[in-house]
């Protein structure tokens, strides 16, 4: 869920203004990047080697004062920026974007949202014909290694897109932006499959990309001025004409190559206040919150309560991606007559930059020390109260056990679990990554994934039933959990146009991913096979070397939520 931007400044636009509203869009972008950020700016004259590239840990309200201080005498032609939220590859500054791959005078710079999976094999080939990567190890380098060898190949920008995107679309979700530099020719890049959204505006004489459009919206402009890129299409732009290229991929590839969004953009990924095809995402997780309560309301008098006595039933989001879901939940319990409260039992301690991910460290111990710097519970509220905790979704075990750790020990007399979202049967590669030694993780492995997205009720009686064990938090037992059904999630994203990417909540996805390599229980979208034949792509799971590659355990130590 990284963030990319784009800003192409007109010739009349003020260095300061273009290095400003880069810097704007980046740190209205937050949420898409906490572990890194970084900036590139280009121009002829800008700097004695053309370009200035800035990486820093951290988000992008840690700017550092160095880009403040530039001697900027001349307009940048192109910025680059990205905000990353890692999925693979360690938090350290050689893996943040951009990624700079080189081979004699030719230079790219890419920044990318989403992931794209086998990208050693492109690795491999590059190295051996001297593309340098400077450090950097995640799949956005094997990307650009790929990317920087085909235009190698060709000196031409449309066959290198074209070709990068025949050899990447069937492994992954990704929207790209790239700046290549050969010589005396320069060429900004985007490339979008479908899976990751970008979006396009002008503004102040400045061509801008972003992934989300809260960023632009932040800017003042109206939903109306702010273009889809559209999936399956990839572009260039000649930066010393001004003339843009685009290439729509369904009109040079065979089969089918665009694919429809992934399904938890709409649950997590984005700011809730962006929009996607007219609608918020504010108002499209509270209707997942009142869907959720429609299956899973309030119980009705709370247990535990009587006549004379009956508990206070609290409606509380589990911070802060929870709050539209949490919002709409209660919405739903009130109109239908249940008696709640929408109340913050859980508090967030420190401001927005406390603490980072709660839910990720090194160890099991380290993320509970995370929860404990990070949150408390206001005892107050949950003494003696039904505490209803609604999440967006629960991707694993150690959020949702330590809630239920401190609210028992607050004094609250149930705790209930409501997520506005399926269970999560597995990584995607492209977001969401599940440690495999997650104590809920372990749970949901053990049904069949086909017949739990069919039917969560197993699991969640399992999980009322006997809990888990966790390892710093010893037994955790809910007195209710609630996930909300297939069926539902459809029904609310009906209006999104195309094929969602349901796989993280189905084992069905709409690309090829080590999981299917490695023989687990999941599936793919069977026109995937059509593509690979017919535009004679390579396929990785007949490759020895790839395979145990696949076989591995993948990394968790910086996986997305």
């Amino acid at each position: 869920m990284c963030g990319v931007v784009g800003v192409l400044p007109d010739s009349g636009v003020p260095p300061r203004e273009a290095l400003g509203l880069a810097l704007e869009l980046l740190e209205a972008s937050h949420n898409r990047g906490e572990d890194g950020t970084g900036l590139l700016l280009y121009g002829r004259g800008l700097f004695p080697r053309l370009v200035h590239l800035e990486k820093w840990l951290g988000t992008a309200y840690d700017i550092p004062r160095r880009l403040y201080e530039l001697n900027l005498e001349h307009r940048p032609e192109a910025i680059l920026g990205h905000t990353r939220y890692a999925t693979r590859g360690r938090i350290r500054e050689e893996n943040i974007h951009p990624v700079w791959a080189s081979c004699r005078d030719v230079q790219l710079f890419v920044v990318m949202n989403g992931e794209v999976s086998f990208t050693e094999r492109w690795l491999r080939r590059a190295e051996a014909q001297g593309v340098q990567l400077h450090g950097a190890t995640t799949d956005t380098a094997g990307c650009a290694a790929l990317l920087l060898q085909l235009y190698l190949s060709a000196r031409d920008p449309s066959e290198a897109l074209v070709g990068f995107y025949k050899e990447a679309f069937p492994f992954g979700g990704f929207s790209i932006l790239g700046l290549l530099l050969d010589g005396d020719r320069a060429f900004f890049l985007y490339l979008r499959d479908g899976m990751r959204p970008l979006h396009a505006a002008r503004f102040r004489g400045c061509q801008l990309f972003v992934s989300e459009t809260r960023p632009l919206t932040r800017l003042g402009l109206r939903y109306d001025e702010i273009a889809v890129v559209k999936p399956g299409s990839v572009g260039f732009c000649d930066l010393r004409t001004g003339r843009w290229t685009h290439l729509d991929m369904a009109a040079q590839l065979k089969g089918r190559a665009s694919r429809g969004e992934c399904a938890f953009e709409y649950a997590y990924f984005q700011e809730p206040n962006s929009v996607m095809h007219g609608r918020s995402l504010d108002a499209i997780r509270r209707e997942l919150g009142r869907a959720a309560c429609r299956e899973h309301p309030p119980a009705s008098p709370p247990a535990g309560g009587c006549a004379n006595c009956p508990a206070r039933v609290l409606v509380t989001p589990v911070p802060k991606s929870g709050i539209s879901a949490a919002y709409g939940y209660a919405e739903q319990a009130l109109r239908d007559g249940h008696d709640v409260e929408l109340a913050t039992v859980v508090l967030r301690r420190g401001g927005p930059k406390a603490e980072t991910r709660s839910f990720l460290g090194e160890s099991r111990a380290e993320i509970v020390s995370r929860l404990q710097r990070k949150f408390e519970i206001n005892a107050q509220e949950a003494q003696g109260a039904v505490v209803i905790n609604v999440d967006d979704s629960i991707v694993r075990g150690n959020v949702s056990a330590w809630l239920a750790q401190q609210q028992r020990r607050a004094g609250a007399r149930e705790v209930r679990v409501v997520a506005a979202w399926p269970p999560i049967l597995g990584p995607c590669f492209a977001g969401i990554a599940i440690d495999t030694g997650d104590p809920l993780a372990s749970v949901v492995e053990g049904f069949d994934p086909y017949a739990l997205a069919e039917d969560h009720a197993p699991l969640e009686r399992r999980l009322r039933e006997e809990g888990f064990h966790h390892e710093h938090l010893g037994r955790v037992r809910f007195d209710d959990v609630g996930y909300l059904s297939v069926a539902a999630v459809r029904r609310v994203l009906g209006f999104v146009p195309g094929d969602v990417c349901t796989g993280c909540f189905t084992g069905v996805y709409n690309y090829i991913h080590p999981l299917n390599v490695r023989g687990k229980p999941f599936r793919y979208a069977p026109w995937l096979d059509e593509f690979i034949e017919q535009n004679g792509v390579e396929r990785p799971d007949v490759n020895p070397e790839l395979r145990k590659e696949a076989e591995r355990e993948p990394s968790t130590s910086s996986s997305t939520a």
